[in-house]
């Protein structure tokens, strides 16, 4: 038995917008407000188009999570080809992402997958100079775990650059805004290996 698309679509819209606000709460990544008005806009206007048979429920939940995570999959995208070696593209990617209007946390995010772009292509310099300026221009409250995510990636990049100071600075960073993270992890090794070196 199948559904009333007029009543599925909105449902649906609603749904989601419960589900992945939740998920957002649950990863500490507090309530996404730009997501929210968009997905509720677009459940709006989805319902508008179920009532006149020119959209399917199916067709509806692909466009809005397209729509709404547009940053998040093109960060995926581009962090999947910088992975594999095509960082000109992964670039590109990161920069089609900050052109779709994202919000102050994608905005973050964006700058720390390409600073690590950056850096896995060997322009080191660059990577730092990208991730510096994103810390700099962060006004809203970022997540813990990208805050941290970022200063781990300042501190490989100083240490292959061979600033000691400023990639034992980043790691205890890490440390004192999320210390039982991955990175915190990483910061941990990343700090013997400098007093290892030391």
């Amino acid at each position: 038995m199948t559904g009333d698309p007029k009543l599925l679509v909105p449902a649906l819209g609603l749904g989601y917008v419960a589900v992945f606000g939740l998920m957002f709460w649950v990863r500490r990544e507090g309530f996404q407000v730009k997501f929210t008005i968009e997905g509720l806009v677009l459940t709006l206007i989805g319902t508008a188009l179920a009532f006149y048979g020119l959209i399917g429920p199916i067709l509806f939940l692909v466009v809005l999570y397209l729509v709404t995570m547009r940053t998040r999959v093109l960060a995926d995208a581009g962090n999947y080809l910088s992975n594999n070696g095509h960082f000109r593209e992964a670039l590109l990617m990161f920069d089609l992402g900050e052109k779709m209007w994202p919000d102050a946390v994608g905005k973050f995010m964006l700058a720390i997958d390409r600073g690590v772009a950056l850096f896995k292509m060997g322009a080191v310099k660059k990577a730092i100079e990208t991730l510096e300026a994103a810390l700099e221009q962060t006004s809203v409250a970022v997540p813990a775990k990208h805050l941290a995510a970022c200063h781990y990636n300042l501190g490989i990049a100083y240490r292959r650059m061979g600033e000691t100071e400023a990639s034992r600075r980043h790691f205890l960073k890490v440390l004192d805004i999320d210390p039982d993270s991955i990175y915190a992890i990483g910061a941990r090794t990343g700090l013997k290996k400098l007093s290892e070196q030391a």
